[in-house]
C-alpha cells in the first residue's frame, strides 16, 4: 500500500525522527531465507534489498514520473512522497551444544565441557528464548523529475535502537550524468557465498571506530557516486569513506577518502563488469566479473580480484566460479561455487557473518518450494579445504497464514575446532557447534 500526499506532513515526520542516532543498517531485518540465497540479498548494512542496480536502472529510476498524476501532484509540479514500511516480530527458542561427538573438546574459549575422552557424548548444553521486533520506515521524496531524496528510519527492540539508515539525494544532470550523494550502500560483485569482490565493504584487521564503542559492523558509510550510462552499460565513479577510517568522526581528511569505479557492459549474451577501489587504509584492489545465462536455464558466473600490497609490491589474488540452476518451474533451485583465495590480509567483509578464508573454498545450496504450498525447505554448506572447517545449515519454513511464518534451522559446524567457522561464530550463537532454532515470525510490508 502506498500513499501520496502533500509535502508538509512528511517534512514534519522527518523532523520528529531526526533525533535518531545515525548508525548502520546492519541491525535491521534479515529474513532467514537469505541464509540460503533464496530471496533478496542483504546489503552491507544488513537490510534486505533488491539486487544491485545497473546504470540503466538507476537512470530510469531517477527520471521516473508517475504515470497517473493527480490534480494535487500537478499543482506541486510533479513532486510526490511515497511511504513504505517493513515490520517484523520474532519469538522463538534456541538450544545447542558447544561440544559434540564430531568435535572432541568443544570450541576453544567456550563453556563446553567435552574432552577427547568424552568424544562420544554431547556436552556444554545451552538454551534460551528468542524475542525481538524491528521496523523500517522509508520516505521517498520526489521533489522534481530530476531530483529526489530518500530516507529510512529503523527501530529495534529490545535494544531500543532508533537510527537513520540511509539518507541520500539523487540528481539528474540533463539525463546524461546521475549523482547520488549521502549515506547509502554500495554493493559490488555477484557471489552469494563469498563476497570478495565487494571491495568497498572490505575492512582491515586493525579497524577501530573513533567515536563509538559499537562493534565493527556498525561502521557508518558515506559516499558520492556518479553514474554515466553509455550504450548497453555505463560507468560508476565513487568517492567513499566510513567511520573508522576517519580520525575526526564527522569530517574526513583528504587521505581518508577512497576512490574507485566500475564499468559495466550488459548485452544479451553476457554481463561484464570491471572495477577497482583504493583508500589509504586498504591495499588497492581491482576486480572483474562475468555472468551469462546458459541454455536459457543456468545462470553461470566467474569473478576475480587482484590485490597489491604496496609496501613490498606483493600481489595476491582470488577467483571463483559458480552457477544457479532452477528447474521444475523454479520449484527447485540449486547453486554451487568454488572460490580460491591467496589473500591473507583485510579478509573481513562488512555485513558478512564470517571472514574470507585463505585457500580452497566450496559452497553449495538447495531450495525446494512446492507449488500451491506455503512450504520451503533448504540447505546450505560452506567448507574450507585448507582448514578442514565447515558449516551446514538445513532449514524449513512454513507460512500457514498470511503474514505468519514458522521457521526451523539447525546450524551445525564441523571439522577443525580451531578453524574459522569455529572461532568466528556470531556472538548470539554462544560458541555452539550444533544448534536448534525454532522461530515464529510476523512480518508485514507496505
Amino acid at each position: 500500500m502506498r500513499w501520496r500526499f502533500i509535502l508538509t506532513f512528511p517534512i514534519a515526520l522527518i523532523f520528529a525522527f531526526s533525533i535518531s542516532a545515525q548508525t548502520d543498517l546492519l541491525d535491521s531485518n534479515t529474513d532467514v531465507d537469505d541464509l540460503f540465497g533464496t530471496t533478496e540479498t542483504a546489503d552491507e548494512e544488513g537490510n534486505t534489498e533488491q539486487e544491485p542496480e545497473n546504470t540503466e536502472t538507476i537512470a530510469k529510476d531517477v527520471v521516473e514520473v508517475a504515470e497517473e498524476e493527480t490534480a494535487l501532484v500537478d499543482i506541486v509540479r510533479g513532486s510526490s512522497v511515497t511511504l513504505s514500511g517493513d515490520f517484523t516480530f520474532n519469538i522463538g527458542y534456541t538450544a545447542g551444544y558447544t561440544s559434540v561427538p564430531w568435535i572432541p573438546g568443544g570450541i576453544a574459549g567456550t563453556s563446553g565441557t567435552g574432552s577427547s575422552s568424552n568424544s562420544s557424548s554431547f556436552s556444554g548444553f545451552t538454551q534460551g528464548a528468542l524475542t525481538d521486533s524491528k521496523s523500517a520506515m522509508s520516505l521517498n521524496f520526489r521533489i522534481a523529475p530530476i531530483f529526489r531524496i530518500y530516507l529510512t528510519f529503523n527501530f529495534s527492540f529490545p535494544t531500543f535502537k532508533t537510527e537513520i539508515g540511509e539518507f541520500f539525494a539523487d540528481y539528474s544532470f540533463k539525463d546524461v550524468v546521475y549523482l547520488r550523494a549521502g549515506r547509502f550502500t554500495i554493493n559490488w560483485g555477484i557471489s552469494r557465498y563469498h563476497p570478495f569482490t565487494n571491495l568497498t565493504a572490505r575492512l582491515p584487521a586493525t579497524y577501530e571506530l573513533h567515536d563509538s564503542t559499537e562493534p565493527i559492523h556498525d561502521a557508518d558509510s558515506y559516499g558520492l557516486r556518479l553514474s554515466i550510462p553509455v550504450g548497453a552499460g555505463g560507468f560508476n565513479l565513487i568517492g567513499f569513506t566510513r567511520n573508522g577510517f576517519m580520525e575526526d568522526p564527522y569530517y574526513p581528511a583528504k587521505d581518508e577518502i577512497g576512490y574507485g569505479g566500475t564499468y559495466n557492459l550488459a548485452i544479451p549474451i553476457f554481463d561484464f563488469t570491471v572495477g577497482g577501489f583504493y583508500i589509504k587504509q586498504l591495499n588497492p584492489r581491482f576486480f572483474a566479473s562475468l555472468s551469462s545465462t546458459l541454455f536459457n536455464t543456468v545462470d553461470a558466473y566467474a569473478e576475480t580480484v587482484v590485490s597489491w600490497k604496496m609496501e613490498n609490491n606483493e600481489i595476491r589474488y582470488g577467483a571463483n566460479a559458480g552457477f544457479l540452476y532452477g528447474f521444475l518451474d523454479q520449484q527447485i533451485q540449486l547453486s554451487a561455487e568454488y572460490y580460491y583465495n591467496t589473500e591473507t590480509e583485510e579478509l573481513t567483509v562488512k555485513g558478512s557473518e564470517f571472514p574470507l578464508i585463505y585457500g580452497h573454498n566450496i559452497a553449495a545450496g538447495i531450495a525446494y518450494s512446492p507449488k500451491n504450498m506455503r512450504l520451503k525447505t533448504y540447505a546450505r554448506v560452506n567448507y574450507n579445504v585448507n582448514e578442514n572447517s565447515g558449516l551446514v545449515i538445513p532449514g524449513l519454513s512454513w507460512s500457514p497464514l498470511p503474514y505468519f511464518t514458522l521457521t526451523t534451522v539447525v546450524p551445525i559446524i564441523f571439522g577443525n575446532p580451531e578453524g574459522t567457522y569455529m572461532t568466528n561464530q556470531p556472538v548470539e550463537n554462544e560458541g555452539r557447534s550444533a544448534s536448534l532454532v525454532i522461530m515464529a515470525i510476523l512480518r508485514a510490508k507496505f
